[in-house]
């Protein structure tokens, strides 16, 4: 592939923001407790290109109630991507097709697509839009040259042979049903295997649902032309603005935190409910949508203690009651939950 002054200057352009986005992660104290949040949103939206909605409220309350069919479906994506991860940390495995059917296979599971066979390449022909792709007979040995593409030991850079290996899988569409959410979660997988990022905490998608149209188009660009530098242009800006998005909301997280700690260790509280409420609030970011028993237990305080300090809570604006029922009551983290769904003009610049 030739590098065009176009192409070279966003290439920079994307790997500055990554590295931005990496370094901040590294400097961040305990950034894993936002982890969880920053793929969900990653889920909802390349869901969202797929005419799969839900809310973060419905995905952060799911582990607690049956979810909706459609807020399962998003939360396998979390289910995926972990699996992927620990089977490239802990086994020690490269982004290998056993990685790419695990994917598939987690995506699928218990949805209204479990029926379409998860985790196994299609033996029938499809069409997706204008879309040919290959006959199954052929899929084997495509996705063997993907996995060696990959994996394979060459100059190209780690964040264009990203670009490359997701236009190839979708092209190849090996699955009946997954193909667009697989191939965007190998994306993020090569970006972490690469080591350009060191955890999935960015969203590609978030440019390719604003831009659903043209991605299509630069896609099919490459098929019908053999355009391979529209795609790799309109990939880097997708990586670079999902990037920088990530880079203003996780540092508008950790602002949000250190104002949130000011008002506790300012309130009038007894020293020991601070302690508890610190407690409380540090779990929060991971549980926004909590009960009092949760409060009760991360404290480890008495339920009547939990109780008072929920309303002191709501009082303090920290969290909202989500719904009128006198048991069991649920309170969502509401400064952060909006935060995380605000819109990123609505977000200070990081400094």
């Amino acid at each position: 592939m030739e590098w065009s002054p176009a192409l070279l200057q966003r290439f920079s352009e994307t790997m500055l923001h990554l590295g931005r986005l990496d370094e901040a992660i590294a400097r961040i104290p305990d950034a894993q407790r936002f982890l969880q949040a920053f793929v969900m949103k990653e889920s909802l939206l390349s869901s969202e290109i797929e005419g799969i909605h839900t809310t973060l409220i419905e995905l952060f309350d799911s582990d607690t109630h049956r979810p909706r069919s459609e807020t399962r479906r998003v939360a396998n994506y979390m289910v995926a991507l972990d699996g992927a991860l620990q089977l490239m940390r802990m086994e020690r495995l490269p982004l290998v097709e056993r990685v790419i059917i695990h994917c598939h296979s987690a995506l699928l599971e218990g949805t209204v697509e479990s029926g379409k066979s998860p985790g196994v390449y299609r033996s029938v022909p499809v069409r997706v839009g204008q879309l040919v792709p290959p006959p199954a007979h052929q899929l084997d040995g495509l996705m063997k040259d993907l996995e060696q593409f990959i994996n394979g030991d060459d100059e190209l850079p780690g964040l264009v042979k990203a670009g490359m290996a997701h236009a190839q899988f979708e092209i190849i569409h090996p699955f009946l049903d997954g193909n667009g959410r697989t191939g965007r979660m190998l994306i993020v997988l090569i970006l972490v295997q690469e080591g350009i990022l060191s955890e999935p905490l960015f969203y590609p998608s978030l440019f390719l649902v604003e831009q659903r149209q043209q991605y299509y188009q630069v896609l099919d660009g490459i098929r019908t032309h053999g355009d391979w530098e529209s795609w790799i242009l309109f990939f880097l800006e997708a990586v670079g603005v999902g990037a920088e998005d990530a880079l203003v909301r996780a540092k508008a997280i950790e602002r949000l935190q250190s104002d949130l700690l000011f008002r506790i260790q300012s309130s009038s509280m007894s020293t020991s409910m601070k302690m508890a409420a610190k407690h409380v609030l540090e779990r929060m970011f991971e549980h926004p949508i909590l009960t009092i028993a949760d409060a009760a237990e991360w404290s480890q305080r008495s339920y009547n203690s939990a109780k008072k300090l929920m309303d002191d809570f709501v009082e303090m604006d920290f969290v909202h009651q989500q719904s009128s029922r006198s048991r069991n009551k649920k309170f969502g983290f509401t400064p952060y939950l909006h935060l995380l769904d605000a819109d990123r003009s609505e977000l200070s610049p990081p400094l």
